[in-house]
């Protein structure tokens, strides 16, 4: 399959966004995939279990460059 997106960058690594950054990564649809979350133990899991290439505390870090942004954080 052929990489739609050189930069995927998901705000919230937890259950949905990790889901969906193994989904991108399984397909190869993401060149590079970033992360963001607030829980540091989630953007840790996340760069250690390779589900994203970079975890950043802010949003606006890991948005930077990309060509495909999802939120997946909780709505309270």
């Amino acid at each position: 399959m052929t990489v739609l997106f050189n930069k995927a960058a998901i705000v919230g690594v937890g259950l949905m966004g990790a889901s969906l950054a193994r989904a991108l990564r399984a397909k190869d649809l993401a060149g590079t995939i970033s992360g963001s979350d607030v829980s540091r133990d989630a953007r840790r899991t996340a760069v250690d279990l390779g589900i994203v290439d970079e975890a950043h505390e802010r949003p606006a870090d890991a948005v930077m460059g990309a060509d495909l942004v999802v939120v997946c954080a909780p709505l309270g």
